[in-house]
This record gives structure tokens, C-alpha cells and sequence, in this order.
């Protein structure tokens, strides 16, 4: 069995104190049988009595005070334990959250995106001008992660000219099959063949050769985890054009490459 400190502590001063106000209140009883007194000799054992009790009443206020600051420091010292513990639960707690955190966040799937099958051209449709545009064809996803993901939909946008904006605008959104899944190690398409039109008398393939301009390409993908959380991982490329061939790289912006 295992015995509290402050406990015991506490029980052994309440213990004096019980005895202590017991010896204040007792007082000498004559035994029955003893002669009366004069009362000449009653008055000095009146005031020796009197004195007595003065000094068993001022002994017992002493050993009140000492007993009460006994106390005090006691509950103190409880209230310490109290804290500490209080504090030494709370961290255990946390980090017992944080390490089945970590633990899921291991298993959790890990996307890579592309957009894929790029192409410049041009149209005119009738009783119009000529339109140049882009295409992408198509994103392609990887799972890099440990467990499988289950795709719910792409919201994706671009951007031609001097700058990304701020905040990005997805324009368009595709959504996957319902029995669609990203397994680990696999690699997914999904079909765009969206044009990016342009504005009249631009010739963005010149543009972006000469970075004149830029062009950007961006997506969301959102999908669910074997647990069925919700997450999204964003991602961002922009347009380089050489003559003869093309190909993107990865723009970092932060607030376009989100993951949650």
C-alpha cells in the first residue's frame, strides 16, 4: 500500500490538534472527599487557576498558529503535487495524441501531379476572328504514399501574363468516377481537353518564348484517405518554351501549393 506524504502529514497535525484543545479545556478536579476551604485559601487558587487556564489558553493559541501554518503549508504543498501532475498528465496526453497523429499521417497517400499533353493553336470560328489558345489534354496523379486515394474531383485554372494573382481561381472543375482509386505506387489520368483562349492579336507561343509573358497552370486535386477524411493538394507549373519543344516546372508558390 502505497502512503501520501501530504496526507499523513495532515492527519498527524489534526491529531495534536484534537489533543492539544483537549489539555486546554481539562482542569484539576477536587476528589470528593477534600476538606472546604477558607476562603482566604480559596482566593490564591482562584487566581493560580485563573493563571493556569491564562497559560494553557495562550499555549493552545501558539501551537493553533503553529499547527494552522502546518496546515497552510500542507495544503501548499498539495496543491503543488496537484499542479504538476495536472501538467505531467496534460503533456503524456498530448504526446500520446502526437504520436497517433504521426502514425496516421504515415500511412496517409501521397500525391504527385503533371499536367500532360500540352499544345498552342489556333481557330476561327465563323464570322469571327481568328482565336490562339492552349490546351491541356491532360493531368496525370501518382500515389507516392502508403495506402490508396480516392479521388472526388480537380479544380484547375491558368494564368497568362506578368504574374500569378494572389489568390488562385480554379475555372473549371472535373470530377472523378465514383469507383475511381489512386493505389499506392500507381499512376492516374484524368481527361481535360480544355482550351485556354486568348485575348484577340496575342500570340502566346511568342509570348512565353521570348517571357514577355508568363503562363501558368494550376490545379486542386481533392480526395479521400482510407479513413475517409477529406484532403486537398494543389499544385502549380509554369509554361517554358524553347524553340522546337516545351516543357513546365514547378512554380512554389505557397498559397498554390497547399496540402492538407
Amino acid at each position: 500500500m502505497r502512503f501520501r506524504i501530504p496526507e499523513v502529514l495532515f492527519g498527524a497535525l489534526l491529531a495534536v490538534a484534537i489533543y492539544a484543545m483537549g489539555m486546554t479545556f481539562s482542569s484539576p478536579i477536587a476528589p470528593p472527599n477534600a476538606e472546604p476551604e477558607t476562603g482566604a485559601q480559596e482566593r490564591p487558587q482562584k487566581q493560580a487557576s485563573k493563571a493556569n487556564t491564562d497559560e494553557r489558553i495562550a499555549d493552545y493559541t501558539w501551537w493553533l498558529a503553529v499547527l494552522t501554518g502546518a496546515l497552510v503549508l500542507t495544503a501548499v504543498g498539495q496543491g503543488f503535487f496537484i499542479v504538476r501532475s495536472d501538467k505531467t498528465a496534460r503533456i503524456a496526453a498530448n504526446a500520446a495524441d502526437l504520436s497517433a497523429r504521426a502514425a496516421i499521417a504515415i500511412e496517409l497517400p501521397v500525391i504527385k501531379a503533371e499536367p500532360d499533353q500540352f499544345g498552342f493553336g489556333s481557330k476561327q470560328n465563323a464570322d469571327g476572328p481568328r482565336i490562339e489558345y492552349c490546351i491541356v489534354a491532360l493531368i496525370s496523379f501518382a500515389n507516392v504514399g502508403r495506402t490508396q486515394a480516392y479521388p472526388v474531383e480537380v479544380q484547375y485554372g491558368w494564368t497568362f501574363g506578368n504574374a500569378l494573382p494572389g489568390i488562385p481561381v480554379y475555372t473549371f472543375t472535373k470530377r472523378f468516377r465514383i469507383n475511381e482509386i489512386i493505389h499506392p505506387s500507381d499512376t492516374g489520368f484524368l481527361n481535360l481537353d480544355e482550351e485556354f483562349a486568348f485575348d484577340q492579336g496575342i500570340d502566346p507561343i511568342e509570348a512565353v518564348r521570348t517571357a514577355t509573358s508568363g503562363l501558368w497552370f494550376y490545379c486542386r486535386l481533392v480526395y479521400l484517405d482510407f479513413m475517409q477524411n477529406r484532403h486537398e493538394s494543389s499544385f502549380c507549373w509554369r509554361r517554358h518554351q524553347v524553340v522546337g519543344k516545351g516543357f513546365f516546372l514547378v512554380d512554389s508558390t505557397p498559397i498554390y501549393n497547399r496540402k492538407t
